[in-house]
């Protein structure tokens, strides 16, 4: 006998832009490869998920690695040994 599947997490609406992955992630596939945005049992709704998609969004459609963004100034002066 196969054993019954467990409850799958579903999309919140159906123009939602990430899926529920198997691996209990939201996900998307962009330029052909998954990149994953937070686990859906922290976040069943996808909100945040959907949040980090949409700042991600501009860089990973571009083909570039998406870059933390810093709160306040950053100093170059610690690199020259001030």
């Amino acid at each position: 006998m196969a054993k019954p599947k467990p409850n799958r997490a579903v999309k919140p609406r159906a123009d939602f832009p990430l899926f529920p992955h198997q691996a209990g992630y939201w996900a998307k596939k962009v330029r052909g490869r998954l990149v994953y945005f937070g686990k859906v049992v922290d976040d069943p709704k996808g909100q945040a998920a959907l949040d980090k998609w949409l700042e991600q969004k501009d860089d990973l459609l571009a083909g570039r690695v998406p870059r933390v963004k810093a709160d306040g100034l950053t100093s170059a002066t610690s690199a020259i040994g001030f």
